[in-house]
Formats: C-alpha cells, structure tokens, sequence
C-alpha cells in the first residue's frame, strides 16, 4: 500500500514536523515485516491562475503591439499560438503541427515559459509590466480599454 504525507519547507523549517514525526511512527508500528523505501518527491504543481492571467495580458499587449506593426488584427489567441507552436508543438494523428497548450505545465515550467515570453517581447523593444511594476493598474486599466475595442 502506497501511502502519502505532505511536507511543507518554509524559512528553513519543516511545518508541522510533530505530525509529521507522529504519522511516520504510527506507519512503522503497524507495517508488517518486510523491506520499505522511503522516497520523497518534489511536489509538482500546476500553473496557477495568476500565471495564466498574466499570461493572457501579456499576449492581449502583444497582440495590439502586432496588430499596430503589421496593419491587420492579430488576436491573443494568435499571439497564444505562436508562442505555444515554438515551445509546445502537438503533432495531429495527420502529422500535422499545431500549437500546444500550458495546461498541463507547471508553475516552474510556465516561469520558464512567462520568462520565454517576456524575453522575446524585450526583443523587439517591448516591456511587458509584471505585478511589481508601478505602472501595472495603468497597463491593466489600458489593456481593459484595448481589450473591449
């Protein structure tokens, strides 16, 4: 039988290390007789909504800052798919290319992603604000404006 504690590790202190102490002795005392492993795993978790949200303003920016470049509406979701297809290509059951998602990335794997993104907009002379800029509420209540055109 597979069983499962959570550990959590702030400022250099395990939380709740009595617990965790107490549910480890009550497991020895009652495992039968036998070789064990103990592993611990980093725990993995999905990308959080804050990331996600950021995620679609910047491309919203994006968007309007290629829309403005290249005369013709390019959408979020353009910007969306043109960053997914270089990081996360899927390939159809035809063996076609198509964008990917981040749905299943995790908040490690979609700061490398934001980080991605980020950098290649400072590429071509655009600074995506980040919630510690001052400037945010301005590009968010901005982007509200843009966004409703």
């Amino acid at each position: 039988m597979k069983r499962v504690l959570r550990i959590s590790k702030e400022k250099g202190s395990v939380n709740n290390r009595a617990q965790l102490h107490e549910a480890l002795d009550a497991w020895l005392d009652y495992a039968s007789n036998g070789d064990y492993i103990l592993r611990m795993d980093r725990e993995q978790r999905n990308r959080s909504s804050k990331q996600n949200g950021l995620m679609w303003f910047w491309f919203g920016l994006i968007a309007y800052d290629w829309s403005e470049r290249c005369g013709y509406a390019v959408t979020s979701q353009d910007v969306h798919d043109a960053f997914c297809i270089k990081l996360h290509p899927k390939k159809t059951p035809l063996g076609v290319v198509v964008a990917g998602n981040t749905k299943a990335l995790t908040e490690e794997q979609m700061t490398a992603f934001l980080d991605y993104v980020k950098t290649t907009a400072e590429s071509f002379g655009m600074t995506l604000p980040t919630g510690d800029d001052r400037a945010f509420e301005k590009y968010m209540n901005e982007f509200s404006i843009i966004k409703t055109k």
